[in-house]
């Protein structure tokens, strides 16, 4: 739910987000930068969260 609430407020500061996570505004930074804060792919549960389809095991 983090990286989903993180993806809808994509224009929020730095800080707001360091405030947010307990991080340093310079780790967000550098995440963001990298492009992992975010991560840029939805995890199959974060999907689940949006469309209600249950993710699939993987056997």
């Amino acid at each position: 739910m983090r990286d989903m609430a993180l993806r809808e407020s994509a224009d929020a500061s730095h800080a707001e987000v360091a405030c947010w996570l307990g991080e340093s505004r310079s780790t967000i930074a550098s995440r963001r930068q990298k492009g992992t804060l975010p991560p840029a792919v939805p995890t199959p549960w974060e999907t689940w969260a949006r469309t209600g389809d249950y993710p699939q095991a993987n056997h």
